[in-house]
């Protein structure tokens, strides 16, 4: 025979001779092996009873339908509840258990009953047990949204105390139910009240109840909610404005397009020699020269090295046509030293000539 079994059944021994005393002092000894098995716990309260110890009996009572309650057996604990009220009819946490686990049964009546006389207990609260005493009341909320009573009872007891903002989300509740008694003008009063001194509802589910019921869904309060942001059609066009629709670039065109007359057969010269320029250089004459300081060869590799810059606005020579002698057309061109000696340039610097020149002259321009 286990231990366990031995103590039991000197326990049962004990209590046939009514020994009370013995058979708690048994029970205790077996709590110190099976102390989570509410019946035993139950148990030795019974024998507390017996014995004339009821604060003791209430208190081991209240454990017991604690842990019947954490394992899942309600009914077993609603027993126990029951039977401490037979022996302190205002138990706070005798009424509270059964309000709440009768209202998660959908015995409404019933809790509704434990209910009310536990917010009745609560006027001379002070301290831990105010605390714990509201924030049972707010729990009620979830449990009691249809009990017009129980929820103008809370309404007193979080007016009285201060709480605003619980006040405001019961009066949702209790709109909700004038909403449904056809009261609905008295119904939307109600509720603009509580949006106007508390927006933030909004946030809680008393306000979804309340959407629910008047069918408005998804609308939401004009208030002050931090978690919204609100633009009318000018702020959003000035925050956002239209992106501009680009134009697909010009395709390239040929020279005949854009009006050179060049030699049809003759090759494009490669672009690096060709520095013509197309905007506001259009009609001028750019030669680029390299050159040198003095006494030295004018190569890519001598250091210092710069070029030479020569702008002639002189109108630009006609290109030969395709029936000119190349031989003609090329006596027809100016000798470039002329037409920079017209120009009153002095023609193209020397390449070993190191100072720069800067002329007044119109639309000539040499720097080396």
């Amino acid at each position: 025979m286990s231990k366990l079994s031995k103590l039991k059944k000197e326990a049962f021994q004990a209590g046939k001779k009514r020994n009370w005393d013995e058979a708690i002092s048994i029970y205790r000894k077996i709590l110190e092996i099976d102390k989570n098995n509410p019946t035993v716990i139950n148990e030795l309260g019974d024998i507390c009873l017996k014995n004339g110890e009821t604060a003791q009996a209430i208190s081991h009572f209240i454990t017991a339908a604690s842990k019947y309650r954490q394992t899942g057996l309600l009914n077993n604990a609603v027993a126990i509840y029951k039977k401490v009220l037979r022996y302190d009819a205002s138990n706070v946490s005798a009424h509270w258990y059964l309000g709440e686990i009768r209202a998660s049964q959908g015995l409404i009546v019933e809790g509704q009953v434990h209910a009310e006389k536990f917010l009745a207990s609560g006027d001379g609260m002070v301290g831990d047990n105010l605390e714990a005493y509201l924030k049972r009341c707010r729990k009620l909320l979830e449990h009691y949204q249809e009990s017009g009573a129980l929820l103008s009872r809370l309404y007193q007891v979080f007016s009285n105390r201060k709480m605003t903002l619980e006040a405001a989300r019961t009066d949702l509740l209790r709109a909700c139910l004038s909403y449904d008694a056809g009261e609905e003008e008295q119904a939307r009063r109600m509720v603009a009240t509580a949006m106007e001194e508390h927006s933030e509802l909004s946030n809680y589910p008393e306000y979804t109840r309340w959407e629910k019921c008047c069918g408005s869904t998804g609308s939401r309060p004009t208030g002050n909610d931090v978690n919204s942001l609100a633009l009318d059609h000018d702020e959003v066009a000035k925050t956002n404005p239209p992106t501009p629709v680009v134009s697909d670039p010009e395709p390239p065109r040929s020279p005949e397009e854009v009006g050179f007359t060049g030699a049809a057969d003759s090759a494009a010269p490669p672009p690096t020699t060709d520095a013509s320029a197309t905007d506001e250089f259009d009609g001028l004459d750019l030669t680029i020269k390299r050159g040198g300081r003095q006494g030295e060869s004018a190569t890519d590799d001598t250091p210092g090295g710069f070029g030479e810059i020569s702008i002639d606005s002189s109108p630009p020579i006609p290109a030969a046509s395709e029936s000119q002698d190349p031989a003609d057309a090329a006596a027809d061109m100016e000798d470039p030293g002329e037409v920079a000696d017209s120009a009153g340039g002095g023609g193209v610097l020397p390449s070993d000539d190191i100072e720069a020149v800067i002329t007044d002259d119109e639309g000539c321009i040499e720097i080396d």
